[in-house]
C-alpha cells in the first residue's frame, strides 16, 4: 500500500495552540488543542507563561516528529511567537517545517482556513 503524504499545521498565538491536519484539497482538521497556563513569576508572569507554553508546544511538536505521525510541518503564528517556536524546536521538527506563516489564525474556524491558504496545493508542490 503506497504512503500518503501528510501535513500537519501548528496554528498558534501566545497562549492557544491547535494541531491540524491538512490535505492537498484544501481540507483542514483540527485534531489537537494545547492551552498556555499562567506561570509564577514576580517579574512579568505573561512573558513567563508564554516562554513556558512555546516550550511545551515544541516539545509536543518534537514527540509527534519522533513518533513519524506526518511528513511535513507548517507553522502559523504571530512573528514574536513564530520565532521563539522554531528556536526551540528539535532538529528533526526543524527539518520537517515546509514553511512559516506570520498569521494569527487561532480563532479562525476549519471551515474558514482554506481561505488564508488560497495557494495551498501549490505551497505543497514547492
Amino acid at each position: 500500500m503506497p504512503h500518503t503524504h501528510t501535513y500537519r499545521l501548528i496554528i498558534a498565538d501566545g497562549e492557544h495552540a491547535r494541531l491540524v491536519n491538512a490535505s492537498a484539497v484544501p481540507h483542514f482538521h483540527t485534531v489537537e488543542k494545547f492551552t498556555g497556563h499562567h506561570g509564577e513569576s514576580h517579574h512579568d508572569p505573561q512573558a513567563a507563561a508564554k516562554h513556558q507554553f512555546v516550550k511545551r508546544l515544541a516539545a509536543r511538536i518534537d514527540t509527534l516528529v519522533a513518533a513519524e505521525t506526518f511528513d511535513e510541518l507548517f507553522l502559523v503564528a504571530p512573528a514574536p511567537f513564530l520565532t521563539d517556536l522554531r528556536a526551540h524546536l528539535g532538529h528533526a521538527a526543524a527539518a520537517k517545517l515546509k514553511a512559516s506563516v506570520q498569521k494569527d489564525l487561532t480563532k479562525v474556524p476549519d471551515g474558514d482556513l482554506p481561505k488564508h491558504f488560497p495557494d495551498w496545493p501549490l505551497v505543497l508542490a514547492a
